[in-house]
């Protein structure tokens, strides 16, 4: 999947994060329980800069995690569909594309592979990105989305924007 290549790790450092590792021994319910606190709507914005932007939309489904998705700049953007599947801790996303041409193999419903994952930290939302074939880097720190109340912005942008 496409993105703009300037909104790369806008946000604090652009650490490093092990790829995926196998789903530990955990019941029903807690699963149930764990991929709960993934719902919901889920925003990013930056002040500056490229004005970069995310959303996500998660909803919980029998099948996992099914939602929405947003991620551009002042310049251009992508938005489409996407699937998930809690595993240790995290839920792995595929995604697909809206607004393509008929035959992409990227456009709705056909789900790309899965190149990242959210977790939960503080109450926000990581969204890691795959970098290589078998690791991930942090991309955005997302915020709940709360009626009446405005998303944080990301003030730091790089000299060159």
């Amino acid at each position: 999947m496409a993105f703009v290549a300037m909104a790369v790790c806008m946000v604090s450092a652009c650490a490093q994060s092990p790829g995926p590792v196998a789903a530990p021994s955990t019941s029903p319910a807690e699963t149930t329980a764990a991929v709960a606190a993934f719902a919901g709507r889920w925003a990013y914005a930056q002040s500056c800069g490229w004005q970069h932007s995310a959303h996500l939309e998660l909803k919980t489904t029998a099948e996992g995690i099914r939602g929405t998705w947003s991620d551009g700049t002042r310049v251009r953007g992508e938005a489409g569909e996407l699937s998930g599947e809690y595993r240790d801790g995290k839920i792995f996303l595929r995604f697909c594309r809206d607004d393509v041409a008929e035959n992409d193999p990227e456009a709705c419903p056909n789900y790309r592979v899965e190149d990242a994952y959210v977790v939960r930290e503080a109450g926000n939302l990581i969204w890691y990105r795959a970098s290589g074939a078998d690791s991930y880097r942090r991309y955005l720190e997302m915020h709940p989305v709360i009626a009446g109340q405005d998303i944080p912005k990301d003030n730091h942008c790089p000299e060159e924007d």
